[in-house]
């Protein structure tokens, strides 16, 4: 069953460099060596977050939320079955697998194939719809 979205469990759960790229590309800089930090001491990362202002920070809570509810071994699996159509005509097996996490698929998959994440993501969630009935 998946666990409910909160912003400090998805940032002790995603990998420290994909969320340095995430958080560089909305205009956050928090005040961290990102070199030292430990993948999850995320007090300054939340903080810089919350001083967002309000449309940024709602921005990364609702891609932080797709994210999350892709960060499960279903949610890898439907990226990279859809990376797989002609439309995309990708292999991400072998990119979203291996030593990473499903937070770190998940949210590498975003940064780097947003319409294949998009799309998915819409699958995904109508997967669930449709368990619900």
């Amino acid at each position: 069953m998946a666990q409910q979205y909160s912003l400090k469990r998805f940032l002790r759960q995603a990998p420290n460099g994909l969320l340095r790229r995430y958080l560089a590309e909305k205009g956050i800089e928090p005040q961290v060596d990102w070199e030292h930090l430990p993948e999850a001491r995320i007090d300054l990362l939340f903080e810089a977050i919350e001083a967002a202002d309000d449309e940024v920070r709602q921005t990364i809570e609702r891609d932080f939320r797709d994210i999350d509810a892709m960060a499960d071994e279903g949610g890898v699996k439907t990226l990279i079955e859809e990376a797989r159509f002609p439309k995309h005509g990708l292999e991400l097996a072998g990119e979203v697998g291996g030593e990473r996490s499903h937070h770190g698929s998940a949210l590498w998959a975003f940064l780097e194939y947003s319409e294949v994440f998009r799309v998915a993501r819409h699958f995904r969630r109508a997967d669930n719809l449709s368990g619900q009935s």
